[in-house]
């Protein structure tokens, strides 16, 4: 019961010393991310050969 008392204990303190501005850096980059890859596979979707030719 102690050792998962700890370990529970070093996981709420883990979470409790979270640096905000980093994780929203973070979200912000992954948002960006996804955005640029919806944008690419719309691009994508949209190219055909009778297009090129």
């Amino acid at each position: 019961m102690s050792v998962q008392m700890n370990i529970l204990s070093t996981q709420i303190g883990n979470l409790e010393n979270v640096n905000t501005y980093e994780v929203s850096t973070q979200i912000t980059d992954l948002q960006t991310q996804i955005e640029t890859s919806y944008s690419l596979t719309s691009q994508l979707q949209q190219l055909s050969l009778v297009k090129y030719l």
